[in-house]
């Protein structure tokens, strides 16, 4: 199986683009009628490029590691999955790259049947947009509560909340670099019909940072999603 993701920002903008590129493979064993064990392994390569001029260009990352975990039904209500890995990321040359556990973790109740509650964690290896070859550990918690509010399901809630906090490699332009970016959302979503489906939502951020820039975000969006 293999995967590509981009990024693309502004030119002008003094950030790196970023595409990232990766290959799986894996095998899965049924331990339980609805709960799996499994392995993945992969490879990829990481690629940045500057918006400008005065940045300069970036090696390619090659990064690698494997998974084990485990998914499905735990219990009538609780499901989801666990994965644990540890990764390498390699920049080439004399410049240092980053080993480090690599974790996935992602469980949802159902406590009712207007009522689903989610927790998920991870921890994985980023390539820095402000440092084409400075390399990061990102640990993110996040929870998530829906809940249907009218009887003939058409009006729902939901709630939710993250904190991400990255960890610089000591070294390179910002060494010893930390940052916690925290977020908090609320939304009313309304089916008015199968095909049409409206959302109000609020989501509040503040970044803070020993090295960076601090700011706070608050943003309100309307929409309207149409499908067949």
């Amino acid at each position: 199986m293999g995967s590509f993701a981009a990024t693309d920002y502004k030119e002008g903008t003094p950030l790196y683009d970023e595409n990232d590129l990766r290959g799986t493979f894996g095998f899965g064993y049924k331990v339980r009628p609805k709960v799996s064990l499994f392995g993945e392994g992969y490879y990829g390569q990481t690629a940045v490029s500057p918006n400008v001029s005065t940045f300069s260009n970036a090696p390619y990352s090659s990064v690698y590691g494997g998974f084990i975990g485990v998914s499905g039904d735990f219990t009538a209500r609780l499901k989801g999955g666990v994965k644990v890995c540890y990764e390498t990321r390699d920049f080439g040359g004399k410049l240092s790259g980053s080993r480090s556990p690599v974790v996935d973790v992602t469980l949802t109740d159902t406590l009712s049947e207007r009522t689903r509650v989610s927790l998920s964690y991870s921890r994985r290896s980023e390539v820095s947009i402000q440092v084409g070859n400075q390399a990061y550990t990102s640990d993110e918690i996040s929870a998530q509560w829906n809940q249907v509010l009218t009887s003939d399901g058409k009006l729902a809630a939901n709630i939710r909340g993250s904190v991400v906090h990255s960890a610089y490699e000591d070294q390179g332009a910002f060494p010893g670099r930390r940052d916690i970016d925290y977020r908090a959302g609320a939304a009313l979503i309304y089916n008015v019909q199968l095909w049409l489906k409206a959302r109000l939502a609020y989501e509040f951020e503040s970044f803070n940072s020993n090295q960076f820039f601090d700011y706070n975000d608050n943003r309100i969006t309307l929409g309207v999603a149409i499908g067949y």
